[in-house]
């Protein structure tokens, strides 16, 4: 009897050490980004997480979203990229759980929660408290050709982007563990296009105003590049033998010691951060 005291004794004290340690995980920064009916007619739901610089890595993340969302789209860790992950149903939520070396990491999924009633678009959106988070960041995307968009809380600052599609955005502030946090986005929207195939491309030469200002512009072009041409063949035929060896072993450096590991939007240049499936700035899905 004593012997089962003192053990019941010593779990009393090991048990809530190790709950205390699951819940030491701070979010630092959580951007949870909206982007209504961008590729899908559904709600794509973005997590950009920064731990707290104190978190002891690797650490194990646990983040719970909504069931009817089924698979997530994307999990990735900074440095890494997508990773393995497990989920777990629990009542109206899935679980999804992930291990991470880094401070970073990125959360992907659908929701199609995105009720429509004629043109009136309305999504409700709920932050479990999954963690304590000190700055907790709503990102909203308008969607192509809506209008009359609101949110609650209210989102005080907007920013355009390359392709004209607007975000709404701000920060409310700190939440804690446990806590949870709503938003609610309402908006209308006339027409079923989604905004990848509505927003406008990148001009063209093509699209110039003026065939005649075109034409000279060739013109000088074509004599340019013809000189160049003309350049390089002649420098290439005086060159020596040893000349084009270091030539070559050259272009072998050169092709061996590229950059590596950056990503760039191929539509509009912006660098991505790791991770990201989706350019920042104009919303393209990154070639990576």
């Amino acid at each position: 009897m004593r012997r089962l005291f003192y053990l019941l004794l010593v779990l009393s004290f090991v048990i809530p050490v190790g709950v205390s340690a699951q819940e030491a995980i701070v979010v630092d920064k959580l951007q949870v980004e909206f982007w209504p009916e961008y590729d899908r007619p559904e709600m794509l739901v973005i997590y950009q997480i920064d731990l707290s610089p104190e978190t002891e890595l690797p650490v194990t993340l646990s983040f719970r979203i909504p069931v009817e969302a089924g698979e997530p789209f994307v999990v990735a860790v900074g440095g890494i990229g997508e990773t393995e992950y497990e989920q777990r149903e629990e009542g109206d939520w899935l679980v999804i759980t992930f291990e991470s070396p880094s401070l970073e990491a990125q959360l992907e999924y659908y929701d199609p929660r995105l009720t429509r009633e004629g043109s009136s678009r309305t999504f409700d959106y709920t932050w479990p408290g999954d963690y304590a988070v000190n700055s907790f960041q709503v990102y909203v995307q308008q969607p192509f050709d809506a209008f009359d968009l609101k949110t609650q809380p209210a989102l005080s600052k907007t920013q355009p982007s390359l392709t004209g599609l607007v975000y709404h955005y701000d920060d409310i502030g700190q939440v804690s563990a446990g806590q949870q946090a709503t938003v609610t986005i309402e908006y209308e929207k006339s027409s079923d296009i989604l905004s990848e195939d509505g927003v406008p491309q990148q001009p063209s030469s093509t699209d110039a105003p003026s065939s005649g200002t075109n034409d000279w512009l060739i013109l000088l072009l074509g004599i340019v590049g013809a000189g160049i041409i003309g350049y390089v063949i002649y420098s290439y035929a005086q060159g020596s033998s040893s000349r084009r060896r270091k030539g070559s072993a050259r272009r072998r450096k050169a092709r061996s010691g590229g950059a590596q590991g950056k990503v760039f939007c191929h539509q509009c240049g912006t660098p991505a951060r790791k991770g990201d499936k989706f350019c920042r700035e104009c919303g393209k899905k990154l070639r990576v």
